[in-house]
């Protein structure tokens, strides 16, 4: 039985969330950004048959496969499947489609890897999807998310992890408040079809491909 309050917290309120199957119900759940730049919203399972935000989805995350360290072909059926199972079924994960004013998608962010006894949360698949436009409210997203975090959940740590050679990322969350924190080796691996990133437990004679840059946001 789950006894810490934090991920019973947690848990409960994604899964209200992840939940909604009506528009009317979506709504009322909406966090709405400064300056009515538009609002968060919540993926969830009324998004699952949606083909014009599943191909978005599948558009903007091949458009960005470079920020991630798992790399794959990209397809609809595919961003459904991970829509469904990694977002979901994850009882530690939430993500959330910015909205401009208009209601049109532009973007996602959300937090990840939120079950743990150390009340961490993570900031999650942060992706810029429409380039043009709407001038700042990725960083407006972002400030809401983290307010929606802390004021929900209050947690020890939101933290997020980047790779280091990002340099745009990496200045876009120092000017909302995260510092430096440590960098991570990682190791590439590779299977069928499939290309990742990851650090290694214990001593390694491998040389890393890439380094993680891990960021804390100072106001925790």
């Amino acid at each position: 039985m789950i006894s810490n309050k934090f991920i019973v917290q947690v848990s409960q309120h994604f899964h209200i969330l992840k939940s909604i199957d009506n528009v009317v119900k979506l709504s009322k759940y909406t966090i709405p950004l400064e300056n009515n730049l538009g609002f968060l919203l919540p993926a969830c399972k009324l998004h699952f048959r949606n083909k014009k935000l599943i191909s978005l989805l599948a558009e903007w995350r091949s458009k960005n496969s470079f920020a991630f360290p798992t790399r794959f072909k990209i397809t609809n059926k595919g961003t459904i499947n991970w829509l469904e199972n990694n977002v979901y079924k994850n009882e530690g994960r939430i993500l959330f489609f910015v909205l401009d004013d208009s209601k049109v998608p532009v973007g996602h962010l959300g937090y990840a890897n939120c079950i743990n006894d150390d009340k961490f949360m993570e900031i999650d698949n942060v992706v810029r999807g429409v380039k043009k436009g709407n001038n700042g409210i990725m960083t407006s997203a972002m400030k809401s998310l983290l307010k929606w975090g802390l004021d929900s959940f209050s947690p020890s740590r939101i933290y997020l992890r980047v790779f280091s050679d990002n340099e745009h990322a990496i200045s876009f969350y120092r000017k909302l408040g995260f510092l430096d924190s440590r960098v991570i080796p990682l190791y590439k691996f590779e299977k069928p079809g499939l290309e990742y990133y990851e650090p290694i437990d214990g001593e390694t004679t491998k040389n890393p491909e890439k380094y993680y840059l891990e960021m804390i946001y100072k106001n925790n």
